[in-house]
């Protein structure tokens, strides 16, 4: 089962974009685990991660990272993974 972790801020005009296609009924469906990170307020996992962008979607499976999308990516990307 594919996992997906959202790193962004609640400052971060892009990340409200990709949390509305995150909440898409579609994106739901394929992707059940949906973790949003704010990096402010957990900075640790955010240097944990290693990120440098926002927003920052990191694709994984079996706890492996598959995918990462630096920056506002598509609904079809996401649904691709």
């Amino acid at each position: 089962m594919t996992e997906i972790i959202k790193f962004g801020a609640e400052w971060c005009g892009p990340c409200k974009v990709i949390d509305k296609l995150l909440d898409d009924p579609e994106i739901k469906s394929c992707h059940k685990n949906v973790t949003k990170i704010d990096i402010d307020e957990h900075p640790e996992l955010a240097k944990l991660y290693r990120i440098k962008r926002l927003p920052t979607l990191i694709i994984k499976e079996n706890d492996s990272e598959i995918k990462r999308f630096e920056g506002v990516c598509t609904k079809s990307q996401i649904l691709n993974f």
